[in-house]
């Protein structure tokens, strides 16, 4: 109290605001927490999906038999069409 006003102090205030970066401060820490574990180099790469497709297709036209099919798909599985842009987060 500040003396007889009835008002809280400097000391309340600096309270409050250290308080109040505190709980915001643990709000982003959270959020971003929550976010930085999700792991974008496993999401579906158009190009990849595309020559899955091409070779489906070929499959189903009679082109290519099944042991090729299956031998050209484990092919382009085990052959990154483009680098990760950044590392993986540790």
């Amino acid at each position: 109290m500040d003396g007889m006003s009835g008002l809280p102090g400097w000391g309340m205030w600096v309270v409050m605001i250290v308080g109040t970066a505190a709980f915001w401060a643990a709000v982003f820490l959270a959020v971003r927490a929550l976010y930085s574990g999700r792991d974008t180099a496993g999401s579906p790469d158009p190009e990849a999906a595309w020559a899955a497709d091409r070779l489906g297709e070929r499959l189903a036209r009679g082109e290519i038999t099944v042991q090729e099919y299956e031998y050209l798909r484990a092919e382009s599985d085990a052959v990154p069409v483009r680098p990760p842009s950044r590392p993986p987060h540790r």
